[in-house]
């Protein structure tokens, strides 16, 4: 067995007499290279001659994703072994020895064809076309079962998907949702699958932090009004502030309390400017 510089696999004949002495060498130097300390990479070499000499595939081969999750299959340590395995299969994907897990699922052409849309036409990055492709995964399976064609999305299919999904999530990432439901929804339609636009979803609102409310009846808003104690200048400045909640700051410093209080009161509550106005 060839061990490389500053190799973590231990010398002995456990290694050197496996059949896979050549796949572990080539393990070694790869754990080597991407900086896994010493003591972790003998633990995965360990668990990865284990699970190669009783796999039955012949060393130096390429494997496939079901070979590998058999391979390093273990019952009483099953947590350590399939870290090993992914470990080893990011060994044989980068050498390509590994072959890609096939989707075979209904829709597997059309997702396909979207992650490279995805990726050549708007230029995303990968992170960020793996939530895309994972969100629209979700919807066609859940709301087409059974293979059935995009075309029989409706509106009232995606609103229930939707309604499924903020079960589960917060507002802010379900307005992320949407927003990868209504990118996938607008290729469709202009791919011509689906035969009207169903992207036009509303996404939830996002409610700012210690905001007044902006959509309040304005009748609503003066009986509120009506029931502050205005016999102080306390009472009339939430009154003022509360009235002029949508007004710009510069307004606020410049509010007259004429325009709600007679003169002696207004005299005593108008505010004195303490900075220049621009104008």
């Amino acid at each position: 067995m060839i061990i490389p510089h500053k190799s973590p696999v231990r010398i002995h004949a456990r290694y050197t007499r496996s059949p896979h002495v050549a796949d572990l060498t080539s393990f070694a130097r790869w754990l080597t290279e991407n900086d896994y300390s010493v003591d972790y990479a003998q633990h995965l070499l360990s668990r990865a001659m284990r699970s190669l000499d009783v796999s039955h595939v012949p060393p130096e081969s390429t494997w496939t994703s079901k070979q590998l999750e058999t391979a390093f299959r273990h019952v009483q340590h099953r947590r350590t072994y399939q870290l090993a395995g992914h470990t080893f299969g990011a060994f044989l994907k980068s050498v390509g020895r590994l072959i890609p897990l096939q989707d075979d699922s209904p829709h597997a052409s059309v997702l396909a064809a979207y992650q490279r849309y995805l990726s050549e036409v708007r230029g995303l990055v990968p992170t960020t076309i793996a939530q895309h492709i994972s969100e629209a995964r979700v919807l066609v399976r859940h709301a087409l079962p059974n293979g059935k064609p995009l075309k029989h999305l409706s509106a009232e299919t995606i609103e229930e998907h939707i309604e499924r999904r903020a079960r589960g999530n917060s507002r802010g990432y379900l307005r992320l949702i949407v927003g990868y439901l209504r990118a996938f929804l607008r290729y469709c339609f202009d791919q011509r699958l689906i035969p009207m636009r169903l992207d036009l979803i509303d996404r939830p609102a996002s409610f700012g932090e210690e905001l007044p409310p902006r959509a309040l009846d304005w009748s609503l808003v003066q009986k509120f009004l009506r029931t502050i104690d205005r016999t102080d200048r306390s009472g009339w400045r939430d009154f003022i502030m509360l009235s002029r909640a949508g007004s710009p700051c510069s307004e606020m410093a410049w509010l007259n309390m004429r325009q709600s209080a007679g003169p002696s009161t207004a005299a005593a509550c108008t505010p004195k400017p303490t900075i220049r106005r621009v104008n």
